[in-house]
């Protein structure tokens, strides 16, 4: 007898049961994961001889999840600088904006350096950029505020641009999966799947350019001579937001001609075939973090007053971390759990015929591994003692 696909062919729930001279096969797993049970003896026990259990190959498990380019990750550009003879003209400087991130962490890009002020009719030194964040401790000159013209000892004579923040971080890859599953009634068998990575860390704010001093009797166009405040420093860009981890691969199915639980056995005379245990699922590739906002533009002075600085570039996201490889299945005659051996299971050891494990699925990243376990074959295994059982 032969069931159909990706459902055992027959299940015995407990119960004195005698078989002779009967064939029991189980056709190729057609789902992803998929196992192929030929028999399930689930308690009370069994006698039989003369015939055979066959399992079909088992499938290969899902590809863990990758997730496309997503411009929603993107920095964004910061704020130009007011000029001396701009309109609504003010010496303050743009606030740096805030990427805020899906995974709840965030990129802060520098503020502007205010314009010079007058006082006394002297132009005042002008206000400096502020750094971008978040900070990053290997790389402490990225992602600073421009020094404004007039400050320092000795007082600088002309601001200067923010500089470029610092990429995010790629993410960790994921473990690959490990272990040898279980077997029970209810799933008959279960594998283990590979963990996700993590997700890429935002890039750093740029920092804000420094503003200009200001002028005195200042003639812009369309407009009378005045005194007027110092244009104000670009913004810089915000960084790009950290990609999305890789899903872990899942665990391949597998096959197996006879699934015992807490059952007596005896076969008499009884082939088991086994066929190709799945292949693990490999691990999602991470995906990739935001591009770099642009850092917003000098303002330009007027009347021999210098022009502002420019925002700093904000840096690119991280990529995330891919997934760690799904378990392989196995290729086993014999399955049991919680059944004493050699006491609860009897067979003749040339009876079994066994095919090959799957192979543990990939990582997606060489350098970090990640790859499943392999599955395995073997005539019979003991779940319940993780190792090989022999009549």
């Amino acid at each position: 007898m032969a069931g159909p696909a990706d459902i055992v062919s027959l299940t015995l729930n407990g119960g004195v049961n005698h078989i002779v001279n009967m064939n029991v096969a189980a056709p190729k797993a057609t789902i992803a994961g998929g196992s192929a049970v030929a028999m399930l003896m689930n308690g009370g026990s069994l006698n039989m001889s003369q015939g055979s259990i066959t399992a079909g190959d088992a499938m290969a498990g899902v590809v863990g999840t990758s997730l496309l380019d997503d411009p929603l990750l993107d920095g964004d550009t910061g704020d130009n600088g007011v000029g001396i003879c701009g309109s609504g003209a003010n010496n303050k400087g743009p606030t740096g904006k805030k990427k805020t991130c899906l995974a709840g962490d965030s990129s802060t890009a520098g503020n502007g350096g205010d314009g010079g002020e007058l006082m006394t009719s002297v132009p005042q030194p002008a206000g400096s950029g502020t750094d971008g964040s978040p900070p990053n401790a290997s790389f402490p000159t990225e992602g600073k505020g421009g020094v404004g013209e007039g400050q320092g000892t000795p007082a600088a004579l002309s601001c200067k641009d923010g500089t470029s923040g610092e990429s995010g971080s790629a993410g960790n890859s994921g473990e690959g999966a490990s272990g040898n599953g279980a077997v029970s009634a209810k799933v008959l068998y279960q594998g283990s799947d590979g963990k996700g990575g993590t997700s890429g860390k935002p890039g750093q704010g740029g920092g804000g350019g420094g503003g200009a001093k200001g002028g005195l009797s200042i003639l812009c166009m369309g407009s009378g001579t005045a005194d007027r405040v110092g244009a104000s420093g670009g913004a810089g860009g915000t960084g790009g937001c950290g990609g999305a981890m890789g899903g872990g691969g899942k665990y391949g199915g597998s096959s197996i001609a006879l699934v015992v639980l807490n059952a007596m056995v005896k076969l008499t005379d009884v082939t088991l075939v086994a066929g190709k245990g799945g292949d693990g699922g490999k691990g999602g590739d991470g995906q990739s973090g935001g591009k770099k906002g642009g850092g917003g533009a000098f303002a330009g002075g007027a009347g021999g007053t210098n022009d502002s600085c420019q925002g700093g570039v904000g840096a690119k996201g991280g990529k995330g971390g891919p997934g760690g490889g799904g378990q392989g299945g196995h290729s086993l005659g014999i399955a049991l759990m919680g059944t004493t051996v050699p006491n609860g299971v009897t067979f003749t050891p040339d009876t079994l015929k066994k095919g090959t494990g799957g192979l543990g699925g990939l990582g997606n990243m060489a350098a970090n591994g990640g790859k499943g376990a392999d599955g395995m074959a073997a005539g019979c295994w003991d779940f319940s003692k993780n190792a090989a059982c022999a009549p």
